[in-house]
């Protein structure tokens, strides 16, 4: 550079700030996997299939979604044909213990 010229401060064309090729790497990646799902982890069995139908009765006893009429409105026409009377509060209240005594103090 010969004395007396200005040195240019501006970058040249083309370049662009390394921040912004890591962030459109990184938004690329993440579309990438919102497009592929969980497809891919039930594919390798990471995820497990949902089970047999005894298995999710059970699980649906025993994790009740649907509102229990002691305790709050109960509405009859919520609960599905199978599930319409709900378990007594003494069977309720002592299930957690029969399944996990392990957890019990």
């Amino acid at each position: 550079m010969p004395d007396g010229s200005k040195a240019s401060t501006t970058e040249p064309r083309g370049l662009k700030k390394p921040g912004v090729h890591w962030a459109q790497c990184a938004f690329a990646g993440i579309c990438v996997l919102a497009v592929g799902g969980c497809q891919a982890l039930h594919g390798r069995n990471l995820i497990s299939p949902p089970g047999s139908v005894l298995y999710q009765q059970a699980n649906a006893t025993i994790h009740d979604p649907f509102p229990q009429g002691d305790i709050g409105h109960n509405d009859g026409s919520m609960r599905p044909p199978d599930y319409q009377v709900p378990m007594p509060p003494a069977v309720r209240n002592r299930m957690k213990a029969d399944i996990t005594p392990w957890l019990q103090d």
